[in-house]
């Protein structure tokens, strides 16, 4: 079993550290040279007299139709709140009517009630 001596291992690192410093220069130039491309690409004006970029015109579109949607979805559930508790009072005031017939009524009747889970149930 032969051992590499410990001054060769130090010589191996520090070469493969300076291949690695070098590929990384070289990474690092190609990423600011790609930003810089897409900066100057989404920069340039789209009509005479602005400078507003393609990609930030389609960022400010996308902003505005999500309030749009917001407000219409907002307006849409307070519309139908609104209205919910509209037939929720006259449905209770239906039911009052109907129990104040019943409880009119001396006889013997059989009636139905609702029950909390919405089902109907009858009681003598």
């Amino acid at each position: 079993m032969t051992s590499t001596p410990h001054t060769t291992i130090l010589q191996q690192a520090k070469t493969q550290q300076q291949t690695d410093l070098r590929t990384s220069q070289v990474l690092s130039h190609q990423l600011q040279s790609l930003a810089s491309q897409l900066i100057a690409t989404n920069s340039e004006s789209t009509q005479a007299g602005t400078t507003q970029s393609p990609l930030l015109d389609k960022i400010t579109t996308m902003h505005q139709l999500n309030d749009d949607i917001d407000q219409f979805l907002m307006g849409e559930f307070a519309e139908n709140c609104y209205l919910l508790e509209k037939l929720k009072v006259r449905l209770e005031q239906y039911v009052d009517k109907c129990k104040g017939k019943l409880n009119s009524h001396g006889g013997r009747q059989e009636a139905s009630k609702v029950d909390p889970k919405g089902f109907c149930t009858k009681f003598d």
